[in-house]
């Protein structure tokens, strides 16, 4: 009786003992785990943000491009409307001094006729140049109207390219994370029956065997996933 209680003290004692060692290498799994997770994380945001980068600055060099255009017609326009005050400075001086010439008749009317035929002949090249300003300041501001909306359709444009992205980046990551977990999981999980042991160094070495091959696995499928996207925007 003596002997099979101090057997099974021992036995109790060693149990316990293997208890306390298999806590503390889950432990130790699960912040090696975590770690690698983190690491695998920080890779990825790192890519994502390379990838965004690039196609955010090609898209802000199109918007510089167009705003300097825009700029470009506006000033076009200023320059527009100097010459046109300009024009109908002169075109009121031409017209005044019509008046002034018919009022004079008396004096000289031979001259004054040939004078005032000068001057509606002036006047009429006045009309004439400032219609062809008109037009062309019409010209102008229709330009202008088309390249602030291909401005504004390009600033959408790059709204819903990064709103997509995110959300497909986003599903895709989560995807591939997930599966990584779940080869962690079946992996392990005869590790939990009862009439299956598995020491602390097996377990590690294993994990460590997963944490490599997925590793690979998701870099594999993140490569892929990039390179379709590049096709994409091509």
């Amino acid at each position: 009786m003596l002997v099979y209680q101090e057997e099974n003290f021992q036995l109790r004692a060693q149990l316990a003992a293997k208890d306390e060692q298999l806590a503390k290498e889950k432990a130790k799994l699960q912040e090696d785990t975590h770690k690698q997770l983190e690491y695998l994380q920080r890779q990825v945001e790192d890519e994502v943000r390379q990838g965004s980068k690039d196609s955010m600055e090609r898209m802000a060099t199109e918007k510089a491009a167009l705003e300097a255009q825009v700029a470009e017609l506006t000033a076009q326009k200023k320059q527009w409307d100097v010459e046109r005050d300009m024009m109908n400075n002169r075109l009121s001086q031409a017209q005044s001094q019509q008046v002034q010439l018919q009022d004079e008749t008396v004096k000289s009317q031979a001259a004054q006729n040939s004078r005032v035929q000068e001057l509606l002949a002036h006047v009429q090249q006045l009309e004439s140049e400032s219609r062809v300003l008109k037009q062309q300041a019409e010209g102008y501001h229709s330009e202008r109207q088309h390249l602030e909306d291909l401005l504004a359709s390009k600033e959408q444009e790059m709204n819903q390219l990064q709103s997509a992205k995110n959300d497909q980046e986003y599903a895709a990551l989560s995807e591939l994370f997930k599966e990584f977990m779940n080869d962690i999981y079946f992996h392990f999980q005869d590790a939990f029956d009862e009439d299956t042991e598995f020491t602390g160094k097996e377990i590690v070495m294993a994990i460590r065997k997963i944490l490599k091959q997925n590793t690979m696995d998701i870099l594999a499928k993140l490569e892929e996933f990039y390179h379709q996207q590049a096709l994409h925007r091509q």
